[in-house]
């Protein structure tokens, strides 16, 4: 069949071939830097936020362990007044993150670690605001007994639940580099081509 075509007519059909050819590999070539393109998203503008606001609460919630101890130890009338305040700033700051992660949690795993992070900071916040209670009212002997009592375990739980969820995320953007490498490998191969 080419044995009869002009050769104009060959090189046209081969030079179409050849187009064709580049025309499939572009297209497979953008479509894996789109697959890469939307799990570097997912990281950053997903995973990697979520990451940051869990430490962030954990951070705050060992800052104000410390806060409260700090109130409990004290004698200095005037110290209390300043640590009570960066509680309050703290506890502030965590409700606007844990609002935060709500907003941000669409997946049902996620939305589970964030149910049980916000049910153990309710234990928490219950166990650290009685003992805040006894500083403040001057009753440190009996602050220092709850505090030091076997309710100190639940900031364990909180810090554990919280810690999950780090390793959640953590888990899923390592999928997630898992998934785009070979994307990634495949669609550098192909620009490189000479």
């Amino acid at each position: 069949m080419f044995k009869n075509l002009k050769i104009g007519i060959r090189l046209v059909l081969d030079f179409g071939a050849v187009l064709a050819l580049l025309a499939v590999i572009s297209v497979m070539g953008i479509m894996q830097m789109a697959g890469l393109h939307d799990g570097i998203v997912s990281v950053v503008d997903g995973r990697f936020p979520k990451v940051s606001l869990v430490r962030e609460i954990a951070f705050e919630g060992m800052d104000n362990a410390r806060l409260v101890r700090n109130i409990v130890m004290l004698t200095d009338e005037d110290q209390p007044a300043s640590y009570k305040a960066k509680y309050a700033e703290n506890l502030a700051a965590i409700d606007e993150q844990f609002k935060e992660l709500e907003r941000m949690n669409t997946l049902p795993k996620a939305k589970e670690l964030l149910k049980a992070a916000t049910e153990a900071r309710g234990s928490y916040l219950a166990y650290t605001d009685e003992v805040l209670a006894l500083a403040l009212a001057e009753k440190k002997q009996d602050a220092v007994k709850i505090l030091f009592s076997e309710k100190h375990k639940i900031q364990d739980v909180y810090l554990g639940a919280l810690e999950t969820m780090v390793a959640f995320e953590v888990e899923a953007m390592k999928d997630t580099g898992k998934e785009v490498a070979p994307w990634g490998a495949l669609g550098t191969a192909q620009i490189r081509r000479p």
